[in-house]
């Protein structure tokens, strides 16, 4: 069993990126995502797992094994790097090898293990060449099938498609989430990328300052952020963010900014309750509005189209709504003429309230 769990775990001295009070939980077989802005401790979360640096507080177990005091080889842990730190002397064959050889394991059996790799992950045919002969993409397999070969217990990799190009790191992604399918192990994985994380995790934990700000699967990250941060941070184009205050009139409460004027008086009791003061900010994905180009009776907010920016299946229209721009995904075949007079609605059960002084969620 590899379950990885941290518990109160802190470290300051000599750390690049701190981290406080990390409280994790990773389930046998799961792939994790540990997903942040750069500079925000997931790095040192990973070297700590690994036993590369000591926590100041906090234990950390593997299984059900405290390993705080375990060096890294005891812990039965594999790291792969954002650089491949392959061998430049040796094959690719050797490379695969070198962690086999190090624990003097049989020849017979290293040979089978790298035959073994090598099929999963499609090198076969790159066994003699040097690292200097191969490309990112295949650099980067070699330096997972050495962190593979030993079997380990969890797998620690440490943004390792950073360097490769848009279109490999599409198609290494999905090589990485059938990997650890097919393995059967426990991966945790840091990136900076929200659509690695979103596209290869069973669980996410975003982190921000050297804290986690928020657990859980990809759809409960993307769909009910718990604070401003998380929204921004998750998804592309990013929300759609609106200052507003809470008002009343003639028995009806509303959201008001500068450009709409919104009726909620069905969650004005939750928002209340669950905030002081009346100034908050409305989010709402880019997906979750809807284009018009007649005058709506519903509640709505009108624009003009700034640009569009067609991505393919999808087009994103900017829309300029007073001094701002709103964006909005709709599908590809959407034309529409720059200056056209639009209205915007809302998906209402899709809408992120958060409270302007705390940037938490409200509703």
């Amino acid at each position: 069993m590899a379950r990885v769990r941290l518990k109160d775990v802190t470290k300051r001295a000599g750390a690049v990126c701190p981290v406080f009070n990390v409280n994790l939980e990773v389930a046998d077989k799961e792939f994790l995502t540990l997903l942040a802005p750069s500079g925000s401790g997931k790095s040192t979360i990973l070297r700590m797992i690994a036993g590369l640096e000591v926590p100041d507080e906090g234990e950390i177990y593997i299984g059900d094994e405290l390993v705080n005091d375990l060096t890294p080889a005891e812990r039965d842990t594999a790291m792969v790097f954002q650089t491949y730190a392959l061998y430049p002397h040796l094959t690719v064959k050797d490379n695969l090898a070198s962690p086999l050889k190090a624990r003097k394991t049989p020849q017979n059996e290293i040979d089978s293990r790298v035959r073994d790799v090598a099929d999963i992950l499609g090198i076969s045919n790159l066994l003699q060449k040097y690292p200097t002969q191969l490309s990112g993409g295949e650099m980067q397999r070699v330096a997972i099938g050495r962190a593979i070969i030993r079997r380990p217990r969890v797998y620690l990799l440490d943004e390792p498609l950073t360097n490769l190009d848009a279109k490999l790191r599409v198609h290494m992604r999905a090589e990485l989430k059938r990997l650890q399918k097919e393995l059967g192990q426990t991966m945790i994985y840091a990136t900076h990328d929200e659509l690695e994380a979103l596209s290869m995790s069973d669980k996410i934990a975003v982190m921000g300052n050297g804290r986690i700000l928020q657990y859980g699967t990809s759809t409960e990250i993307f769909e009910h952020p718990k604070s401003i941060f998380v929204a921004t941070f998750v998804g592309t184009p990013t929300i759609n963010l609106f200052e507003c205050v809470l008002s009343e009139k003639a028995g009806q409460t509303y959201l008001e900014s500068n450009v709409f004027k919104l009726n909620v008086t069905e969650l004005a009791e939750l928002i209340r309750d669950r905030a002081s003061g009346s100034e908050f900010i409305l989010g709402i994905r880019p997906s979750d509005l809807e284009i018009h180009t007649e005058k709506p009776r519903e509640d709505h907010i009108q624009g003009e189209v700034y640009i569009l920016e067609p991505m393919g299946a999808v087009v994103v229209i900017d829309v300029k709504v007073g001094e701002e721009l709103v964006k909005v995904k709709v599908p590809g075949s959407v034309t529409l003429d720059l200056g056209t007079k639009i209205w915007l609605t809302f998906d209402r059960g899709k809408m992120h309230v958060f409270s302007r002084k705390t940037k938490e969620i409200v509703v």
